[in-house]
């Protein structure tokens, strides 16, 4: 006992001290004021020319401009933080970081299915790719390069993440051989095999961070209210769309803790409203509720969910020294920067006012 108390200053104090040095780096309240102001995304690339992310805006500036180049440098810049976090992290806590960056590999997988599917080049989807997780790039080609969905399968098999999915019997044996089958990319299959990865990551991370690490039942509690807050709004989005109950259940993920018989309620409810007075009433939105009911958006409920997820991030690993929370923190922080960044520009293009544009972002620091 006293040899581990005395061994964690020795095992976390570096992580801990590089991850602190980490966030004077992320933008301030001026940066994102000047953003704000700026009248187009060149505006917005001059701001962000002035801070750390000039490395990943001049990667891609010589291919891609405007917003288009605000998404990939935004992506890669996270990607090289979250690189940093887990060459420093120490090695039992690795596993709770790539749970949490698990659904870049997710995200990543599903672009290079789709981009097989339609016939598109690797090299056209390649500046996209978020490498955060543990599927690199190189790899991400090798499994885009396979002939057929059933290939491609198996080389994501042969994958660390791959591993660790197929050992979460995603799919059953029988579903892996009808996929795997098909040479061809049929719509039913990929919608299948995409469904599973999106639920792995739910599934995985709540696996993951049953460890006995300090703050792992935090982030665990953290990942379960971002499952509730994608259930809820898939959800409301299915049943403004039309769809039924049926079509609905299959794009809901696992984790969440929602228990079975309230989702069922929500599904069986009549209309989106009567859905949007449940959600309010259960989560304390009364605020995204009445907003929504002067216009109908439902990203009032999005923006409302993201917002309390990240004032739980800060609650809740803020104060974390010595363990994989102050990195998993930083991690946190970082991905609510680059959303806001991308926020920014997609609002400026789209011709928004600057506070309505800023009604939008999550910031809980």
């Amino acid at each position: 006992m006293i040899s581990g108390i005395f061994s964690r200053p020795i095992v976390w104090g570096y992580a801990n001290a590089r991850a602190k040095a980490m966030r004077p780096a992320l933008l301030g309240a001026p940066a994102i004021a000047s953003m704000l102001e700026a009248k187009d995304a060149e505006g917005i690339i001059a701001t962000l020319e002035r801070t750390d992310y000039r490395e990943d805006l001049t990667t891609f500036a010589l291919r891609f401009g405007g917003e288009e180049l605000i998404e990939l440098a935004t992506g890669r810049n996270f990607a090289r933080a979250a690189a940093t976090l887990l060459k420093v992290c120490p090695k039992q806590g690795r596993p709770i970081l790539f749970a949490i960056l698990s659904r870049f590999d997710v995200q990543s997988l599903k672009a290079v299915i789709l981009a097989k599917k339609l016939g598109k080049e690797f090299a056209t989807v390649e500046p996209y790719l978020v490498p955060a997780g543990s599927i690199s790039l190189a790899e991400l080609q090798e499994i885009y390069n396979q002939d057929g969905l059933g290939a491609m399968i198996e080389r994501i098999r042969a994958t660390e993440f791959g591993r660790q999915y197929a050992s979460a019997h995603m799919l059953s044996p029988s579903e892996v051989q009808k996929i795997s089958s098909q040479g061809i990319f049929e719509q039913d299959a990929i919608e299948q095999l995409v469904g599973s990865l999106e639920s792995y990551y739910y599934v995985a991370a709540g696996y993951k961070l049953k460890s006995a690490e300090p703050d792992s039942v935090a982030i665990r509690s953290l990942l379960s209210s971002e499952a509730d807050g994608k259930n809820v709004l898939t959800i409301m989005r299915c049943k403004k769309s039309g769809m039924d109950a049926t079509g609905t259940r299959k794009y809901l993920v696992p984790g969440g803790k929602i228990i079975k018989s309230e989702l069922e309620s929500m599904l069986s409810a009549s209309t989106v409203d009567e859905v949007a007075e449940r959600v309010a009433a259960k989560f304390g939105l009364q605020e995204a509720l009445d907003a929504y009911k002067k216009d109908s958006r439902l990203t009032h409920f999005e923006i409302a969910f993201e917002q309390s997820v990240s004032r739980q991030s800060v609650r809740a690993l803020h104060r974390s020294v010595l363990s994989v929370g102050a990195l998993a923190g930083m991690l946190f922080l970082k991905e609510e920067e680059i959303n806001n960044i991308r926020k920014i520009a997609r609002g400026t293009a789209l011709g928004m006012g600057k506070e309505e544009i800023r009604e939008m972002l999550v910031v809980a620091r």
